[in-house]
């Protein structure tokens, strides 16, 4: 799936800490002239505040651990950049 960014919306703030937030988005396709809408999680952090509390290590470590998860309790991670 191509990431075009124009058709990804926010629709709600789901959760908040000290260094970012969870957003509840929608990406909406079109597939086989159908229009598609798929809801994700996306979780956005203070860069800044990462690294001057030196807790980049610990960001690389929990995209790590989402990436070898396969659980239907905890969010697959489809995107990290």
């Amino acid at each position: 799936m191509k990431l075009d960014f124009p058709n990804w919306y926010i629709k709600k703030v789901i959760g908040e800490g000290a260094y970012g937030k969870v957003y509840l988005i929608t990406h909406a396709y079109e597939l086989d002239g159908k229009n598609i809408t798929k809801d994700y999680a996306l979780k956005i952090y203070k860069k800044d505040l990462l690294i001057a509390n030196d807790l980049s290590e610990s960001t690389f470590r929990e995209r790590d651990a989402l990436l070898q998860l396969d659980n239907p309790f905890i969010l697959n991670l489809h995107y990290s950049f």
